[in-house]
């Protein structure tokens, strides 16, 4: 809610926030509740009055000009806000701006700020102190503090900033990879954009893409040096990486014909082994080992990779053992081993010992050089056992990165939680000691345990099944081929079959070479004419063989037979031929003239057809077959009459055989009434009994369904009709009517029309139309003649029901607004309609008006009432009886709403109203405002209206606006000067009505008043 308020102990109310609106109209007590008197006016209930925030600087930002780096010669900073809307002007604005710096370095001072200005919502930068050395490594707290008297918001003039310059150091993931391997590069204390820089002996040299605090590199085959640049010029210190370089193997190709292995041979380094892939990079291991045996079908590239090392588990393993609590920590309790290549040591397992079970804890690792100097270290959590024998094992991650070397000692450093870690002592050493050394071959060897500076092989101290990480490939791969020599292109089918009687040919496809068959045939053919097995064998020219093979089977022909369903017809019969015999398997049979076997066909003429029947080893015999076609007869038929009307005779006569026949239950030359248009067929049979018909079409068209058909069988007297016939072509009506010419009827009459279509039948059809009589309507009004705003009721009479025109509702009153003639129509129940007209004079209002009236005193006699205009009419204050004088000491000090109202000789009333203050006039003058120095303009007034007081001094005054109720809608507090003053007051929130002005100022006070519409 808006004001919000909330209680202190000294029980006064407050704001909670600056964004109360401080627009509330004071109608309370003159006092707010902190006690504070307020202004001549009395202010809200329970406000706490207060001025809104106008200028307002903050400090956004403090920072240095370099961050993140802080170097010599570095600047203070300050971000400043302006966070109104009021533009600061720092000429006339003074700012003062402290600050100080402490830590490493330190400085303090002030600057002020008296020149240029700041808009509301901009943003400036002032430089508080130049040449600062930043570069001591340390924390440095920086303050900045705003102070200018015209801030109205001091809460967001101060801030805070802490600082931390810490030492930038460059480091490594690793100092020994696998060339080709990508390393980590971190550089520490700076945060932002840097560029790494390599060295492999030829100078130092940008990485690209290397350019964020934590980078890679790939490792190539030589010694590398790394360092960053940051902060523009400065250099990092120098880390450096050393590749494993594995050398790459020499392989030997080999060449074999197609379908025959191939073994490719390659070596490597002594102690590595050797992996065949099918790609240069990436792929699929498909060998392992000096050799790589393959069959492949066309000339394939493999590649082989050197590796040396291997991933794995090395030490004693961790399964449950019987040991001794240790205590012995650092590097004379610890295990020795070498690194071969590098590698990670990626996890351990240990066994703690505690005073209680699942007691947690913590445990330091390390990792020593034979010099006994801490390389690395990591601090593992682990939960202790009070078991010694079969004790709970844990596996920890240690995740040392190890370079080549020799002595090495794994050894714990300290721990918390847990009482010692258990090892393996000489007691439970077998004869000659435990089974060191613990090798995964060319990576690591693990070689004996040290107590104190002796070396043990009765000793394992604490550390158990080691997870090694290791392993390097060469960097490249060395391609080894295989060519692949091609076979003869030689081919025959499993089997050849060939039917009886035909020859066969065998080829197995022409080659560069030599060809010996079975039969010792050497040419590329042979054409056998016995079944049996025969064989090819093909030598190329570049010494590959291949043989191929075929059975030759003899199949005996088919035996067949031609049939036909008739061997002699009448032109235009079916026939249907087919083949019959035996062969082997299905017999297919094709005939010549585009028979189909077992298809029934139309033949034309007499002829002979032939059929070859095919069986399933294709082999195919000849049958013939032949067939009389007889001609038809040439059959016509007549009509006496080819068209005629629904019930006329016609005769139909058939010609051109001897015997005939028609359908329809006709009879040939006998006259008969046919009722429908039908075809009519007659078939005359010849002496071979061959038939062929004729027909003839015999149309018989029916009478027109004619139909009369009129726009209305029911109108009022002196409506036109239009009668139209349908169903025919040509009509004429009786009664003196004409087809689809308008005709008006006078009584009600039957019609009759007779149509004819185009065949020149004729119907006929009738309609009678009634007519009814108009309705005789008659306009009526409540008045002929009103007042401006009165209302009247128009009702038609005569019929069923009306309608008027100007949008008039019969028998619901209106309002109109000017003179003018209404029509109503009025409609009966047979719909016909008739109208009348009557006049409504509208009469206008008078225009009344009332004059301003001076401040009456209370000590002031009675006087007459006027200024209202057209005179003679009455006044009314606060009561219905009218009055003629007021008497001031009848009313109480305020203002008296006064109404003034008049009627003309038409009958017809206006009012105007206005104001009378009554007031007790103690030590003020009437008015403080000569005549006519105050004016409102325009007045009547739309939207808004300009108050113009013309004063003779300067002076503060108060202005107030009433409404015609009496209640206070505005306030407006200002300043006169001497001279013309005009205040424009904004309506538009207003309602129309009449509001009336009081100026309140300490010599006087005067009243206007203005109408709103």
């Amino acid at each position: 809610a808006n004001p919000l308020f909330y209680d202190i102990p000294n029980g006064i109310l407050y704001p909670t926030n600056y964004a109360l609106d401080n627009l509330g109209t004071p109608l309370g007590i003159t006092t707010d509740l902190a006690g504070i008197n307020r202004n001549m006016l009395t202010p809200d209930f329970g406000a706490y009055e207060f001025s809104l925030p106008v200028n307002d600087a903050k400090i956004l930002n403090l920072r240095t000009a370099f961050e993140p780096c802080f170097t010599a010669g570095d600047t203070l900073k300050v971000d400043i806000v302006n966070t109104l809307t009021t533009p600061l002007n720092f000429s006339t604005q003074n700012l003062n701006i402290a600050y100080t710096i402490s830590g490493a370095s330190t400085a303090s001072g002030n600057i002020l700020v008296n020149s240029g200005t700041l808009a509301g919502g901009a943003t400036t930068t002032v430089n508080l102190a130049t040449g600062l050395n930043l570069s001591p490594l340390g924390t440095y707290n920086l303050t900045a503090t705003l102070n200018a008297t015209w801030d109205d918001l001091p809460f967001n003039n101060s801030i805070n900033k802490e600082i931390i310059v810490s030492p930038v150091v460059a480091s490594i993931s690793r100092d020994t990879a696998c060339a080709g391997t990508s390393i980590t590069l971190t550089l520490t204390g700076i945060t932002g954009l840097v560029q790494w820089e390599k060295n492999t002996g030829t100078g130092w040299n940008s990485i690209a893409g290397a350019d964020s605090v934590v980078s890679t590199d790939i490792l190539g085959s030589l010694n590398s040096s790394y360092r960053s640049m940051y902060c523009g010029n400065l250099i990092s210190n120098a880390v450096n990486a050393v590749p494993v370089v594995v050398t790459a193997p020499t392989t030997i190709n080999d060449t074999v014909c197609a379908g025959n292995p191939a073994t490719l041979n390659a070596t490597g380094p002594s102690t590595g082994t050797i992996d065949w892939y099918n790609a240069p990079t990436a792929g699929t291991i498909v060998g392992t080992g000096n050799t790589f045996t393959t069959t492949v079908s066309t000339t394939t590239t493999f590649y082989a990779e050197s590796s040396i090392g291997a991933s794995g588990f090395v030490g004693m393993a961790a399964s449950n053992p019987i040991g001794t609590p240790g205590s012995g920590t650092g590097a004379n309790y610890s295990i020795s081993f070498d690194a071969i290549s590098p590698f990670e040591l990626n996890t351990i397992t240990i066994y703690q010992n505690a005073t209680a079970n699942n007691t947690p804890g913590t445990l330091t690792i390390g990792l020593y050089n034979s010099s006994n100097v801490l390389l690395q270290s990591t601090v593992v959590n682990v939960i202790g056992y009070t078991q010694v024998s079969n004790p709970t094992p844990v596996t920890v991650s240690l995740n040392f990165n190890i370079a080549p070397g020799t002595g090495y000692k794994l050894a714990p450093i300290s721990w918390t939680g847990i009482s010692n870690l258990i090892f393996q002592p000489a007691a439970q050493a077998p004869a000659g000691g435990f089974p060191y050394p613990y090798t995964i071959p060319g990576v690591v060897s693990i070689n004996h345990s040290f107590l104190t500076s002796t070396v043990r092989l009765d000793l394992y101290y604490y550390f158990y099944n080691w997870n090694i990480i290791a392993g390097c490939s060469s960097v490249s791969r060395t391609p080894a081929e295989i060519f692949i020599k091609p076979l003869p292109a030689i081919s025959l089918p499993v089997t050849t079959e060939f039917c009886q009687g035909n020859p066969v040919i065998l080829d197995p496809g022409t080659i560069a070479g030599t060809y010996l068959w079975s039969t010792s045939d050497v040419t590329q053919t042979i054409s056998p004419n016995t079944a049996g097995k025969y064989i090819v064998t093909a030598t190329g020219t570049n010494g590959c063989v291949k043989s191929d093979s075929t059975d030759v089977i003899i199949n005996m022909l088919p035996v067949i037979a031609a049939n036909a369903t008739d061997v002699e017809v009448c032109d235009g019969t079916q026939v249907t031929l087919s083949g019959s015999g035996t062969g082997t398997g299905t017999v297919t049979y094709t005939w010549n003239h585009n028979v189909i076997d077992q298809v029934g066909f139309i033949p034309t003429s007499t002829e002979t057809y032939t059929v070859i029947g095919k069986d399933a080893k294709n082999c195919e015999s000849t049958d013939m077959v032949t067939v009389i076609v007889n001609p038809l007869p040439v059959v016509q038929a007549t009509s006496t009459l080819p068209e005629l009307c629904f019930g006329d005779l016609v005769t139909l006569t058939g010609s051109g055989a001897p015997n005939l026949s028609w359908d329809k239950n006709v009879a040939d030359a006998v006259p008969f009434a046919p009722t429908t248009t039908e075809v009519y067929t007659v078939t005359g049979t010849d002496a071979n009994n061959c038939s062929s018909t004729d027909s003839v079409t015999v149309i018989v068209n029916p009478l027109p369904m004619v139909e009369a058909n009129v726009t209305s069988t029911t109108v009022c007297a002196g409506d036109q009709v239009t009668f139209t016939g349908s169903g025919a072509d040509t009509y004429t009506w009786n009664n003196g009517v004409t087809d689809n010419v308008p005709f008006t009827p006078v009584v009600t009459l039957s019609y009759t029309v007779t149509g004819t279509d185009a065949n020149n039948c004729i119907n006929t059809d009738e309609i009678t139309v009634a007519v009814n009589p108009l309705p005789i309507v008659t306009a009526n009004a409540t008045a002929t003649a009103i007042c401006f705003g009165g209302h009247v009721t128009l009702t038609g009479s005569g019929a069923d029901t009306y309608s008027w025109n100007n949008n008039v509702k019969d028998d619901v009153a209106f309002n109109p607004a000017t003179t003018l003639s209404y029509v109503v129509t009025g409609t009966d129940a047979n719909n016909c309609s008739n109208t009348d007209e009557i006049t409504i004079t509208v009469n206008p209002l008078p225009d009344v008006t009332l004059e301003n009236f001076k401040v009456a005193c209370l000590n002031f006699p009675a006087f007459d009432l006027s200024g209202g205009n057209p005179v003679n009419g009455t006044y009314l204050i606060g009561g219905t009886n009218p009055v003629t004088s007021f008497n001031p000491k009848d009313y109480t000090v305020g203002f008296h709403a006064i109404t003034y109202t008049y009627t003309d000789a038409n009958g017809c009333t206006s009012s105007a109203q206005g104001t009378i203050e009554v007031s007790e006039c103690v030590g003020i003058a009437e008015t403080a405002f000569e005549s006519g120095s105050v004016k409102v303009y325009p007045n009547p007034a739309f939207n808004q209206f300009t108050l113009e007081v013309n004063a003779t001094v300067n002076e503060a005054a108060e202005i107030m606006v009433y409404n015609s109720n009496g209640k206070i809608v505005k306030v407006e507090k200002t300043n006169f000067l001497e001279g013309s003053n005009k205040i424009k007051f904004e309506t538009s929130e207003f309602a129309r009505g009449v509001y009336y002005i009081q100026i309140l100022t300490n010599t006087g006070s005067v009243n206007q008043k203005v109408v709103l519409n």
